[in-house]
């Protein structure tokens, strides 16, 4: 389903809102028009926050092409 309506969510940590999301991102707050095929839920409130992103790497691996290099305890 690409769309889902989510009600009473609260995207800033201000007052609650209506989000619409379209295949897994936001595309509008307080939308004027709902899309036929929406999914509707009732965020009871809830805040709204990005998904965790696993942001670190390991250069001394393999990410930049080169081979495995092994690093000797300090």
């Amino acid at each position: 389903m690409p769309h889902a309506l989510f009600t009473h969510i609260r995207p800033h940590g201000g007052d609650p809102h209506d989000v619409l999301v379209t295949d897994g991102r936001i595309a509008a707050i307080d939308p004027a028009t709902r899309p036929g095929d929406c999914a509707v839920v009732d965020g009871g409130g809830a805040l709204a926050l990005p998904s965790p992103v696993d942001a670190h790497i390991h250069p001394d691996k393999s990410a930049w092409g080169r081979p495995w290099l092994s690093r000797k305890p300090a």
